[in-house]
């Protein structure tokens, strides 16, 4: 299955790579941010590690995402991360890791997009001795993932995706095999998910998402399989606040892990809900504070617990590059708190919400041509959102809003994209003509 997903995921980075006959270059700079997050978390049950007593723990988490459009449909994305995770007590659950992805995405239609994905990932246990069985997060990960995106209508997206990766560990040996042998897990996830915003804005949000993971191992114990069903749902508070609230139901189902001596296989039910609350004081700076409750019901009855789990952080945009946020400081999309299963096979990040924005430029001038001006404008502003720094997008808004009899407005957004693309002589032409009041 593994194989299976690497050629799907190399045949889609082929045919994302591919140029289209007839296509203009893009005009789109290269996008790249240095993000540096840090946090800390008060759980008042880690993985009951720390015998109900509770603890506290730190991360720091610098990354770095690139942009670069090989073409006006073709992006060429990656992404590098590191992570440094401190407990105050459970000590067992420190490490250190390090990942990084590249990958295509592509614009098939104006309403389809597809991308695939490299995945290269390691983690280290360093408070773990070597050999020890307890050393489960001391691995090095590879794989690719794959997706599409359909943008059924101007307010839905309908998502599919998929990873399938080879986890090597180092220090925990499997039964099976001799004991110079370490475990090697197979991993393969399936997922997809439907979002739907309301109002022209964007600015409430809904989320659905359907996800399985099957994980095989050399070792019995280790296989299992997590079907999950996720919901979300997010609004701005303010003009510079955002509400998120989100729930998930996952069943862990093992293969041969048994309760004991019994012939009782371990079957857990996990559910979780919370809210997350981040501002955005600066176009560089997000504060946020995360509260959320587990639940864990198991048939092994040392499994059954509930934590809960409160955490408090910033995310801080060290240097970048291009127009990777908004002028009002929100970001196009954050990641942090969007911890679902399929993040193993690693996330396209800030690609996706500048593919979404090439697709509802493409949707807006489908509808100039065909003269809806309302469905241009609103297929336009909701580009602009996605992507401040695409001068099309403006274009785009200042036509159907000079259509629509808003010669302000209209202008306004001409303006903005000739900042943007200084070297667009018939558009500068069009806006010397445009009266000044209508």
């Amino acid at each position: 299955m593994l194989r299976v997903m690497r050629i799907v995921t190399a045949a889609t980075c082929v045919l994302t790579a591919s140029p289209s006959f007839g296509q203009t270059p893009a005009k789109s700079p290269v996008l790249w941010t240095l993000d540096f997050t840090g946090l800390y978390e008060y759980d008042t049950n880690p993985l009951r590690f720390s015998l109900g007593s509770g603890d506290s723990h730190w991360r720091l988490f610098p990354s770095v995402d690139v942009q670069a459009p090989l073409n006006a449909r073709t992006t060429l994305f990656g992404r590098s991360s590191a992570r440094r995770d401190q407990y105050a007590v459970t000590s067992l659950l420190n490490g250190i890791g390090v990942n990084a992805s590249v990958g295509l995405a592509r614009r098939v239609s104006p309403r389809l997009s597809m991308w695939g994905a490299y995945n290269l990932s390691r983690s280290e246990q360093p408070d773990v001795l070597e050999g020890s069985s307890l050393r489960f997060a001391s691995y090095t990960q590879q794989g690719g993932s794959a997706g599409l995106v359909w943008r059924t209508r101007s307010a839905d997206v309908v998502r599919a995706d998929g990873f399938a990766v080879r986890r090597q560990y180092r220090g925990l040996t499997s039964p099976l095999l001799p004991a110079s042998s370490s475990q090697t897990d197979p991993v393969l996830g399936l997922g997809g998910s439907w979002t739907h915003t309301f109002g022209r804005e964007a600015g409430t949000w809904s989320r659905l998402a359907l996800n399985t993971t099957w994980h095989r191992s050399n070792n019995p114990a280790y296989s299992y399989r997590l079907p999950s069903v996720a919901g979300a749902w997010g609004t701005n508070l303010t003009s510079r606040t955002t509400l998120r609230l989100d729930g998930v139901l996952a069943w862990l189902r093992y293969d041969a892990r048994r309760v004991g001596l019994s012939s009782v296989l371990r079957r857990d039910t996990i559910t979780e809900l919370g809210a997350t609350v981040a501002w955005h004081p600066s176009r560089r700076v997000e504060p946020f504070v995360r509260v959320s409750q587990q639940w864990d019901r198991s048939t092994d009855p040392i499994r059954n617990f509930s934590d809960t789990r409160v955490l408090a952080g910033a995310r801080i945009t060290m240097w970048s590059g291009g127009q990777p946020v908004a002028r009002d400081g929100r970001r196009l999309r954050s990641d942090l708190t969007d911890d679902t299963p399929m993040n193993a096979g690693g996330r396209v990040g800030r690609t996706e919400a500048r593919s979404d924005a090439l697709a509802k430029i493409d949707l807006s001038y489908a509808h100039i041509k065909a003269g809806r001006w309302a469905e241009a404008a609103d297929a336009a502003r909701a580009a602009s959102v996605l992507d401040p720094a695409n001068a099309t997008a403006w274009a785009n808004l200042g036509v159907a809003l000079y259509k629509l009899g808003d010669v302000s407005r209209a202008r306004q957004a001409l303006e903005r994209s000739l900042t943007l693309n200084p070297k667009n002589d018939p558009l500068r032409a069009v806006l010397a003509r445009m009266p000044r009041e209508q």
